[in-house]
């Protein structure tokens, strides 16, 4: 098993790593792009609106790094925020102890890193599919439907894990009691 500072390692080298691979593929289309793409959408996939291709590829390079930026700046501050803000089933077992901490702590941060790097990939998908009408001249693939359901779906299965792991306590589980997650109790990760 990895350890908690391997798998932080690990879900940030991911969430990186999507965002580079969406950056090769904005380059790779940077010269096949026309000067004008289609930026919007009806609902039958027919372009109602196009941008310049800067302004298109712009866009994406800022909403995929924005991203990053966001889900590593919110993964990291769920590991310092004291604990009597952490609105989680079970807290008091959860971080009762500062191996427990870190384990709930590394769970969270690589679970949300990996949910980011699903979210970048569902960026690289749409803008494909964009980048492919543009060039071909059509409307945008139907496929956008499929995906935005894999997407959404993968991200209500990604919120009803995250409840059910917390719910849930270990058979040999002791209770603890609440005011062992004193306020200002100084927290301990072993990261």
């Amino acid at each position: 098993m990895l350890s908690p500072r391997d798998r932080v390692f690990l879900a940030t080298f991911t969430t990186l790593l999507v965002a580079l691979v969406c950056t090769v593929h904005a380059l790779i289309y940077m010269d096949r792009l026309p000067s004008r793409v289609p930026s919007h959408f009806d609902g039958s996939g027919n372009p109602n609106s196009w941008s310049s291709k800067g302004t298109v590829l712009g866009v994406y390079m800022a909403t995929v790094w924005g991203l990053v930026v966001i889900f590593l700046v919110v993964g990291w501050l769920i590991t310092i925020t004291p604990m009597e803000y952490v609105n989680l089933p079970n807290k008091e077992y959860w971080l009762a102890t500062p191996l427990r901490r870190t384990e709930t702590y590394t769970y969270l941060f690589t679970v949300f890193q990996i949910w980011g790097a699903s979210t970048n990939a569902f960026m690289l998908f749409v803008f494909q599919l964009m980048f492919s009408a543009a060039i071909n001249g059509e409307a945008l693939s139907n496929l956008f439907w499929f995906g935005f359901a894999v997407y959404m779906l993968a991200t209500a299965a990604f919120s009803i894990s995250l409840a059910l792991r917390f719910r849930r306590l270990p058979a040999d589980a002791q209770p603890v009691a609440a005011a062992s997650l004193r306020s200002g109790q100084k927290q301990q990760l072993l990261i």
